[in-house]
């Protein structure tokens, strides 16, 4: 009793290993799948980025051709402003013609960078937020086929090392025989 349990056992054991027979393809197959997921990653990363470079680019034109027009029209409709702006005009000494052209550029200057500023800061922290997320998920999958292409080269080893010690007992061909005729008994059987 105890040696039919024992060649069962054996039988079982040989058997689950030969299971882990995997195609040697397999391996190639995930490091492409690891190239492709790259390729993949790296589309859709300029697919992102053109996506918000455009938005960047309709913000923009609306600053240039609409926001800031507006700006100027209203600054120079300030009285103030119009006068300073009159005053440096009708003026004939040239370093305030200067310092007032200056003063004036520098402040407009500053306002448009600033209202750029504004209007950008947004569209870029959304803009790192999808890119972190995406690259987040792409680099999880890369790992993932990683540590899976190495799993299947672990079995291949496993494999190659099974192959070699077996087949110093039994023909393995034969045993693969004996396995897969065991297994279709214990099937039949259940």
């Amino acid at each position: 009793m105890k040696f039919t349990r024992r060649i069962l056992a054996v039988l079982i054991s040989i058997t689950i290993v030969s299971c882990a027979s995997i195609p040697k393809a397999t391996v190639t197959m995930s490091i492409k799948l690891e190239y492709q997921i790259e390729a993949i990653k790296s589309a859709n990363e300029s697919l992102i980025n053109m996506v918000f470079d455009e938005k960047e680019k309709t913000v923009l034109s609306y600053l240039n051709n609409s926001l800031f027009p507006e700006y100027l029209e209203e600054l120079f409709h300030n009285p103030e402003i119009d006068n300073i702006w009159q005053g440096m005009i009708d003026s004939a000494d040239m370093p305030y013609r200067y310092e007032v052209t200056l003063w004036l550029n520098t402040n407009i200057h500053k306002k448009y960078l600033a209202t750029k500023e504004s209007l950008l800061k947004p569209i870029q922290e959304e803009r790192e937020l999808v890119l972190s997320s995406f690259k987040k998920e792409f680099d999880m999958a890369i790992r993932m086929n990683t540590a899976i292409t190495r799993n299947i080269s672990s079995a291949k080893e496993v494999d190659a090392i099974y192959e070699r010690y077996a087949s110093e007992f039994i023909d393995i061909n034969r045993l693969d025989s004996i396995i897969t005729t065991t297994v279709q008994r214990v099937g039949e059987g259940l």
